[in-house]
């Protein structure tokens, strides 16, 4: 089964929301990839740690930290609306390098593929 690894930037009420619908999405659609809390970063180490331990996150990190894993392929941007815009590009960043390492790790063992 096909799995995304989740990263949530912010970890308040509207973070909450969404780790409880994600969670029980599988209850209502069969065909859906797994999701895998990878990671949630937090201003508040305290609040990022409770998050990660109530929402079965594999580890809760400061948004630099967040930023570097390399293990997330799907961002939550979750955090206040004034921040937005700063985690906006590096989220970006951490998608597409994600799926282009992906695509060009998948497009050489085709060709390197020994019989």
């Amino acid at each position: 089964m096909l799995k995304i690894h989740i990263g949530f930037l912010g970890a308040g009420g509207i973070a909450r929301a969404h780790a409880w619908t994600l969670q029980s999405m599988k209850y209502f659609y069969d065909k859906l990839p797994e999701p895998v809390f990878e990671s949630v970063a937090s201003a508040s180490k305290e609040s990022r740690k409770k998050f990660a331990e109530k929402y079965d996150f594999a580890s809760a990190q400061s948004a630099e930290e967040f930023l570097q894993n390399k293990k997330t392929n799907a961002v939550f941007i979750l955090a206040s609306n004034n921040v937005h815009s700063s985690y906006l590009k590096p989220a970006l960043e951490i998608i597409i390098l994600h799926k282009i390492t992906t695509r060009l790790s998948t497009s050489c063992s085709r060709y390197n593929h020994h019989s």
